[in-house]
């Protein structure tokens, strides 16, 4: 087994949201899980988490 198919291999067999959600409290939203920012003060979820890409997404807003 190459490295390339061995991180594919250990990818397929984590869950982004489970991970995640050991560390920041995240609320199902539609197909994906919101969570407030882990790495700012706010009070409006803007982490958006998604099962199926095995992505996380932080929407940053202007703050003047």
């Amino acid at each position: 087994m190459d490295l390339k198919q061995a991180v594919e291999e250990i990818k397929d067999s984590l869950d982004i949201v489970d991970i995640l959600s050991e560390y920041i409290d995240l609320k199902k939203a539609g197909k994906n899980y919101k969570a407030v920012c882990p790495f700012h003060d706010e009070k409006t979820p803007s982490f958006v988490v998604s099962r199926k890409t095995d992505i996380s997404l932080l929407w940053l807003r202007n703050r003047g």
